[in-house]
């Protein structure tokens, strides 16, 4: 029987309580529902907002890796033109040192005389002689080939 008080106790304190706290409480918990309801009308506006924009970050995406393969076919003309380059200077440096040879060449050229000479040899002043020399022909070609390369080369890295 005691028991069965203090149950009965405890059971008219807790309605009692419950009639007292449940207004607020109630309250509370309905402005916690507009609270939820509120977040689940954001997360569904935010996902129809990502699902729009996902077409327009696929497209950035494929340009981001197009320019980074841009970027490094740039940086892959721009070493061999500067491989080119060189190559062009070491060239042009060969040529000019031929082209410099070509006087002192020119100057111990002797021309046999007519037979019977005593001397047998005549030297010939440098400007009376006009010999295009198959060597200085080569190495013009050359060089004007590569030339045109590299002018080539520039002309398509500045477009």
């Amino acid at each position: 029987l005691r028991c069965f008080s203090a149950m009965a106790t405890l059971t008219e304190l807790t309605v009692r309580q419950v009639g007292q706290v449940a207004p607020p409480l109630k309250q509370k918990i309905e402005q916690f529902q507009q609270i939820i309801d509120s977040n689940d009308q954001s997360v569904a506006r935010l996902r129809e907002h990502l699902r729009r924009l996902e077409p327009e970050r696929e497209r950035l995406s494929e340009l981001v890796l197009q320019r980074q393969d841009d970027r490094r076919s740039i940086h892959s003309q721009l070493a061999r033109l500067e491989d080119s380059l060189a190559t062009f200077g070491t060239e042009s440096a060969q040529l000019e040192t031929a082209a410099e040879e070509m006087p002192r060449l020119l100057e111990r050229i002797a021309v046999p005389t007519q037979p019977g000479d005593p001397n047998g040899f005549r030297r010939v002043p440098m400007a009376a002689i006009d010999v295009p020399l198959p060597y200085f022909d080569a190495l013009a070609e050359q060089l004007e080939t590569r030339a045109e390369q590299v002018y080539e080369r520039v002309t398509a890295v500045e477009k």
